[in-house]
């Protein structure tokens, strides 16, 4: 059961970033090169910073785990 949730948690993670970074490139960009731009986007800005960003979110699971088992 703990590797599925730990799954979980990190498809709504992959997901939130995913969504997070389109929808940045929606707003600062025109819609006029949208769909030439985008995967170039994509690929700079969310899979380069992705390993960082699963680094924090390790960290932060690690950390909410120690806290449940101090508090239990």
């Amino acid at each position: 059961m703990r590797i599925l949730e730990y799954f979980n948690y990190f498809a709504i993670f992959f997901l939130h970033e995913f969504l997070v970074v389109i929808l940045f490139f929606f707003v600062n960009n025109d819609s006029k090169n949208l769909l030439q731009n985008l995967p170039d986007v994509i690929y700079s800005d969310f899979f380069l910073n992705l390993s960082s960003r699963i680094a924090i979110w390790d960290k932060f699971m690690s950390l909410s785990e120690n806290l449940k088992g101090n508090l239990l």
